[in-house]
């Protein structure tokens, strides 16, 4: 049971992570592609606003938008969303797009915004994000399996705990084998779990008897 809540927490976990970093990726890969074909090739073209309003942001306050339709040099329509932009349907707004990919457009102007200046940073918060989802994942199945090996095959001593880390699911501890003071870190458990624990308390530490420094919790089995 205990088992099953940990790797129920570290999938839902590592996922939210690599999904947020996937999310930055394209929208930071989206506003650099635009930002590449626009500044490097782009036609200017007149289009009319079918549509305005404004939607709620979840971060409060309201952020208004305008629905465009424009026709390209082959005669094709295409139509597009702009944020941050009012006005009143059936004006003209100054669009610009790719001749060679004509459904890659924006208002003309829009790449000045603060989202392109920022879309490398975006895009590398992303790969950080999906970086961190991956490692997190990895090290967690690490640390179980060790975590099974040890109780097969390691040592039993008391150690005790040396800090509560971050934000109160890991517990850092030290222990004393008898040729050298060692110190290992829990992978991320429960909250109600750790709070359980304070500084100095007395925690059983499974230890490998041929490489010291390898060791977890009795609690994390």
């Amino acid at each position: 049971m205990f088992r099953n809540s940990k790797i129920r927490y570290v999938i839902l976990g590592s996922a939210a992570f690599f999904l947020f970093g996937m999310g930055l990726l394209i929208i930071g890969g989206r506003l650099a592609l635009y930002q590449y074909l626009l500044t490097r090739q782009s036609q200017k073209v007149i289009g009319v606003v079918t549509e305005t309003g404004s939607v709620h942001r979840t971060s409060g306050g309201y952020v208004d938008y305008i629905r465009y339709l424009f026709q390209d040099a082959s005669g094709n329509f295409h139509t597009g969303l702009s944020s941050n932009y009012s006005g009143v349907t059936g004006e003209t707004v100054l669009l610009e797009y790719s001749p060679s990919y004509p459904f890659i457009h924006r208002v003309s102007g829009e790449g000045k915004r603060a989202g392109y200046t920022w879309r490398w940073a975006i895009c590398g918060a992303g790969l950080l994000f999906c970086m961190a989802g991956i490692h997190w994942w990895v090290y967690t199945l690490k640390r179980i399996r060790l975590a099974d090996r040890l109780a097969r095959e390691g040592l039993v001593i008391q150690g005790s705990v040396k800090k509560i880390t971050d934000n109160g699911r890991t517990i850092q501890y030290e222990y004393n084998t008898g040729s050298g003071l060692y110190q290992g870190k829990t992978m991320a458990l429960s909250m109600a779990l750790v709070k359980k624990y304070k500084e100095n308390d007395p925690v059983e530490v499974l230890f490998d008897p041929a490489r010291h420094e390898l060791s977890v919790l009795k609690l994390e089995r």
